[in-house]
């Protein structure tokens, strides 16, 4: 595990310096419960609502829903209790007709993917032995280039612990003002249906493959911001504007692209955890090594990004949205090959005010993701194209003509080329793909450069069609 500026550091419950309560109460009880033979579910839901009562150690997932008196009695049926733990292990079909697991796939949970977590769970104090600088995990706060690297045995450390709500984290409390995303996989145990139990039925997978075998790769993890001298000034720019590879149909996480846009919350990995399954939750879910990043990852701001490279893919989905399910195991031939670039679009309610901003603000944001996405160690040469699509758009209700040409200016400001996932999806009235080969074709023809493009869009009143515009502007000179 290596590291590079970041400040302070993730406080795990062992570190007898940083919480000796917490540390006492992880060595005096929860590795006695993690020690435990979890013959069945009963066995496994009195495991961690005993651990639910150590509240130095363990998280909020379970302990308002699960403690010892609501599992007393062993009787589960109608319980909300460990939902997603029944769905999947009581040889039940979920409301949702997610299946669950084989009765073989049962008995080998119990039998070896339980222990192999118990294993990989009280690995932490040896992998993780001190909290000082090469031996502990920085936090990355804002406004800081930080790089995180873990080995794929530590990544599963770290889940491990957090499936059982063994982690003591509370970055916010040492950290005033600075926001992090909740790192508890306990919430998906709990979960009664629906994309939730999906993304549970993906980390259930990854930890059958960790029985198996610890992958011996590591993940990298880096944080960058850009600086006021690193932004560009748009309206001047004598760049030209590079030809876009539009991918009419294919779904962007099966793009062979070394570089893959995750449509990012500012909160990295959004609601994986709490049952939302859009592009950046199935990255997260098929990926289960993303998560870790939530445990020291504070909130993107407008300037930040994250690049993650090195997490494999262990599982093929189907679906999206509430039909997203699990659907087989994928064998990942080339994950240190490829990197997630994690930038977050503004969200988008209600009128548009400051129409120069809004358009400036995802600019720069796309210049970050496709500025960093290729490490410093990489060299500009190797750089692959960087796979996309209707970025920042759907739920968090961008334009899509915006969302392309932004995404194309910024792309050819940092001197990248793009693959466009347009997902056969439409826009006022047309094929996405269409209006792109249009837009494509000016560009070609009048041989636009950044800043005309960007003149043209700044030009425009916002709502309107800027496929049109720019074909108003450019198309009869």
């Amino acid at each position: 595990m290596e590291e590079t500026l970041g400040g302070t550091r993730v406080r795990l419950p062992h570190y007898g310096e940083e919480n000796r309560a917490a540390s006492r109460s992880w060595g005096s009880h929860v590795v006695n419960v993690v020690q435990r033979r979890l013959p069945d579910l009963p066995a496994l839901l009195h495991a961690l609502a005993d651990i639910a009562g150590a509240e130095e150690v363990c998280g909020d997932g379970l302990r308002t829903l699960l403690t010892p008196a609501m599992v007393a009695d062993d009787d589960l049926n109608g319980s909300a209790v460990g939902g997603g733990l029944q769905s999947l292990l009581l040889a039940r079909r979920a409301r949702d007709s997610t299946p669950a697991l084989a009765p073989e796939g049962v008995a080998r949970f119990y039998g070896e993917v339980l222990p192999a977590m118990q294993r990989l769970a009280l690995r932490i104090a040896e992998l993780f032995p001190d909290p000082q600088a090469t031996h502990s995990i920085p936090l990355m706060l804002p406004q800081h280039h930080t790089t995180v690297t873990l080995t794929q045995e530590e990544c599963g450390s770290l889940l491990s612990n957090s499936f059982f709500g063994t982690l003591w984290h509370r970055p916010s409390l040492y950290n005033p003002g600075v926001g992090f995303p909740q790192f508890d996989l306990q919430t998906l145990v709990a979960c009664g249906g629906g994309p939730g139990l999906s993304t549970l039925r993906c980390l259930l997978h990854y930890f059958e493959r960790l029985a198996l075998n610890v992958p011996e790769g590591s993940i990298t993890f880096r944080r960058h911001f850009l600086s006021r001298a690193e932004t560009s000034d748009w309206a001047t720019s004598d760049r030209p504007l590079r030809r876009i590879v539009v991918e009419p149909k294919a779904n962007l996480e099966d793009s062979p692209c070394p570089y893959l846009v995750d449509f990012a919350n500012a909160y990295v990995g959004g609601g994986t955890l709490t049952g939302a399954c859009m592009q950046e939750e199935i990255l997260f879910a098929t990926r289960p090594e993303c998560l870790v990043s939530l445990l020291f990852c504070s909130r993107l701001e407008d300037n930040e990004v994250l690049c993650i490279k090195g997490a494999e893919r262990y599982s093929l989905h189907s679906g999206y949205g509430h039909t997203f399910k699990w659907k087989a195991d994928h064998s990942d031939a080339t994950p240190r090959e490829r990197t997630l670039v994690v930038m977050d679009a503004e969200q988008v309610s209600g009128a548009i005010h400051d129409w120069k901003l809004h358009v400036d603000r995802d600019l720069r944001k796309a210049y970050a993701g496709f500025h960093f996405a290729v490490d410093a160690d990489e060299g500009e040469e190797a750089a692959g194209p960087i796979a996309t699509g209707n970025w920042g758009c759907g739920a968090f209700g961008g334009d899509k003509s915006l969302k392309v040409m932004q995404q194309m200016m910024a792309a050819s400001q940092a001197g990248r080329d793009l693959v466009y996932h347009a997902f056969g999806t439409t826009y006022r009235g047309r094929l996405l793909a269409e209006w792109i080969d249009e837009l494509q074709g000016l560009v070609a023809a009048r041989q636009l450069t950044v800043g005309e493009l960007y003149r043209a869009i700044i030009e425009a009143t916002p709502g309107t069609n800027l496929f049109q515009v720019v074909h108003t502007a450019y198309a009869g000179q």
